[in-house]
């Protein structure tokens, strides 16, 4: 019984739920915030991370390729990577 209680109660918020938020909305008991977009001008992902971590990451992406074979980035990203 309980089962089929809770059954009922997510069938119920799954299709009333966009109702009463229209209804909240239009008594302005809900309101719904705009996203601001914010441009932090913060560059690409490897001129965000420090020298010496990048530095440390490179060799270590070069030491596991060369002498392991294991490559965890494509050419590009390891070319982005090392001239940043």
């Amino acid at each position: 019984m309980a089962f089929f209680t809770m059954f009922l109660l997510y069938v119920m918020t799954l299709c009333c739920g966009p109702c009463i938020d229209w209804a909240l909305e239009k008594c302005k008991l809900n309101q719904q915030e705009e996203e601001s977009e914010v441009d932090e001008a913060l560059g690409n992902f490897f001129e965000c991370i420090p020298e010496l971590r990048r530095k440390d990451w490179l060799a270590t992406e070069v030491s596991n390729a060369n002498r392991l074979g294991i490559k965890t980035m494509g050419t590009g990203v390891f070319e982005q990577m090392r001239t940043t």
